[in-house]
Formats: structure tokens, sequence, C-alpha cells
């Protein structure tokens, strides 16, 4: 079996390459989507992606996980699986939506903590979801309720330092001046 090598932040992993695609368009992790499509269990062949870099029963591989499972479930709920989309995220293009009140447009990955407000999580897989393209370019560097809460629990796992913890919680506490 072949072995594909890539880093996340300061975790090197170490994937099956026949399971590996590109569907979050800037990330490149295992995805749970071509699995799927080769009749595995998707949460199998991440928990094997786990055990051969060495991350298994770590918080950060859990947040992963639970990151490209939710990406799995949003990229179905908007068709973005279709053979032709594969084809375009293998070439590094974006996928379009084929199902839902957005059928035509594009989706991309969008950072759940913007970027602008804690870069230490720009490239970490977790915190990326599929989004449409308009929505994503709309929200520029807010933090709500959610960001608070996804900030808090990385922060208590250990996988957010203290001051990108402090940087969120600045940017909510000013999102009121802000109109």
């Amino acid at each position: 079996m072949s072995i594909y090598s890539f880093k996340i932040g300061d975790y090197a992993c170490r994937v099956p390459h026949k399971f590996l695609l590109s569907f979050l368009a800037m990330a490149a992790p295992p995805t749970p989507a071509t699995a799927e499509a080769a009749g595995e269990k998707p949460e199998a062949v991440l928990d094997e992606a786990a055990k051969l870099n060495g991350t298994a029963g770590t918080p950060y591989a859990g947040f992963v996980r639970w990151g490209l499972l939710e990406n799995l479930k949003i990229a179905k709920e908007l068709g973005l699986l279709t053979p032709e989309n594969m084809e375009e995220l293998k070439r590094g293009k974006t996928a379009t939506i084929t199902k839902g009140e957005y059928v035509g447009q594009e989706a991309e990955a969008d950072h759940v903590i913007p970027r602008a407000v804690c870069p230490e999580l720009q490239n970490q897989v977790m915190n990326l979801e599929l989004l449409l393209a308009k929505i994503n370019r709309s929200k520029s560097d807010k933090v709500g309720e959610r960001q608070m809460v996804f900030g808090k629990e990385l922060h208590d796992a250990g996988l957010l330092s203290e001051a990108g913890w402090a940087a969120i919680q600045k940017k909510a506490a000013t999102a009121g001046d802000n109109p």
C-alpha cells in the first residue's frame, strides 16, 4: 500500500494514498468522501490515518476527525461529491453546488475562526468548513458565539495557545463596536 505523508500544523501525517483527495479546496487531508466512494467507512479510514500518523487518541485526532466528517455531511447536502466536482477538486478547482437552493454556485473552504483573528488556526483542517463562496466572502473576520465556543474547546484541549484564545475573546468583545 502506498502511503502519502504531509504535515498539518506541527503534526506529520501518513495516510493510505488511495484515500487522498482534496475536497477542501485548500487542504490535502485524507477524505471521508473517497473512502465512502470506495465502500469503506469514513470513520474507520480516519481512525486508521490517526494511527498511521501517531495522533490516535489525541484531542488533535478527534478534532480533525470531527471536522472532516462534518465537511463530508455538508458536501453531501450541497451535492459536491459528483464525479465532475471530484475531478475539478483534483485539479485544485472549486466545486459547484448541485443540490438545494444554491445550485450552480461555487462552494469553498471557510475558516470557522477567521485567520485574521487567529492566524495559528489558518492551516488547521479542523478550522475549515465548506460554505457557499458568496457567503464566505461576505463574512470578513467576525467572531460570534459559535467561534467563541469552538475556540474555547480548542483551547481547553490544548490545541489553541493562550494568545490565540485571547485574540478570539478580544475580537468577540469588540464585535458590538463594529457596525
